[in-house]
Parts: C-alpha cells; structure tokens; sequence
C-alpha cells in the first residue's frame, strides 16, 4: 500500500502509517513547511526508515506523482482543532479533487477513526 499523509507537519503520523504499510509500501509526508519536511526526513533516518518521502506541496496541489496512492490522510475542516486547522492545506474537498483529477474514484469514506482527520479509499481508474 502507498499512502500519502498531506498536511503532515512535523510528521506525528507518519511513522505510525510507516509501520502500517510495512517494508513493501511507502508513505508520502505532503507538507507546505520545508522545515517540517527536514523534521521528517530527519525522524525517519533515526529511526532507519527507508520508505517514507518527503514531499514539498503547494497551497493548491499536494504535488503527488500521478496514480501514485492507495489511500490518503488529511485533516477536516470544522471538525479537526483551531491548531491543526491553522497548519494544514489544503482541505479534504481539493484533496479528494486531486486525486480524482488525476485518474482515481472515490470508492469510500471511513469516518470516526480518528477525531481529527478523515480517510478516504480511492480506487485506480
């Protein structure tokens, strides 16, 4: 599996979606903040982690290579804190946008597993 924590900031997550896709998958850190990036380059090299990459967003694209992911993390607005919403881009709508755009469907939504953020399962077309 091949999952893409956008907005990840200083990575809380991305280490545990490491684990979770095993050796054979690979996480995508999607963050605006380059200093957050080198945060998490620099968690995932002490803890020898070879399939997490660091990847630098825009405000309107999280810049993923095509046809690249599996499933995707990001935070809710209205629901997620005022402190994750101030640091995080963009939105679950122009995510799951992004990811149509570029040749996924929507298969599914899992709601309340975590209290801030949503998953979203697409599906190759």
């Amino acid at each position: 599996m091949v999952m893409a924590d956008i907005s990840a900031g200083t990575g809380l997550f991305t280490l545990h979606f490491e684990q979770a896709v095993g050796v054979d998958g690979k996480v995508f850190a999607v963050e605006i903040a380059k200093n957050f990036l080198e945060h998490i380059k620099a968690r995932a090299s002490k803890a020898s982690v070879s399939n997490v990459q660091a990847n630098l967003c825009t405000e309107k694209c999280v810049e993923l290579p095509e046809s690249s992911i599996n499933l995707a993390l990001n935070r809710i607005p209205g629901e997620s804190s005022d402190f994750v919403m101030g640091h995080v881009r963009p939105g679950q709508e122009i995510c799951e946008a992004e990811v149509i755009e570029a040749g996924f469907e929507k298969i599914s939504e899992m709601k309340d597993v975590m209290k801030e953020n949503y998953f979203v399962k697409f599906r190759r077309k």
